[in-house]
């Protein structure tokens, strides 16, 4: 593991300044532009006329929701602002898709001011957040969903 962190700093010591503020900005487009394209109604999501994506293999195994459940919708409910169904879907969904945006705009930042530096948080900031969101918004979402609280809205 940790000669694989170390063949990643190489790489990524390689690279031009703007690489990563680039792949921050882009990252956070896509992420837009995906969730402003799909449309969500109720249980499903459309592209268009069509239904996008499959029944969720675990739910239909199981009978129980997987993790991600809701997340798709969670990022489609975030991007047109309606915080309550995103929240509803996962709240570890409407919370990343933020996150994806914050970066998105620290990229941007930092490619208008060609400072790779610009904005940049403690480390240990963004490993709380990281473990905030990890052990928070997801696990414990999770089980409290598996519970019967928070279900899928239907």
């Amino acid at each position: 593991m940790i000669a694989l962190v170390r063949q990643f700093d190489r790489w990524t010591r390689t690279r031009p300044w703007w690489w990563w503020p680039a792949s921050l900005l882009f990252l956070g487009l896509a992420a837009w532009s995906a969730a402003l394209i799909l449309h969500p109604q109720g249980e499903q999501t459309f592209l268009g006329a069509n239904r996008f994506g499959e029944d969720c293999a675990f739910l239909t195994l199981t009978g129980k929701p997987c993790p991600n459940c809701g997340m798709t919708r969670s990022f489609l409910w975030s991007a047109r602002f309606s915080v309550g169904r995103a929240f509803a879907y996962s709240p570890a969904g409407a919370v990343l898709f933020w996150w994806i945006t914050g970066g998105a705009v620290v990229g941007g930042l930092r490619l208008i001011r060609r400072d790779p530096k610009a904005l940049r948080p403690p480390w240990q900031f963004l490993v709380g957040l990281a473990f905030t969101w990890v052990i928070a918004l997801y696990a414990t979402g999770y089980g409290l969903r598996l519970a019967g609280w928070n279900p899928l809205p239907r």
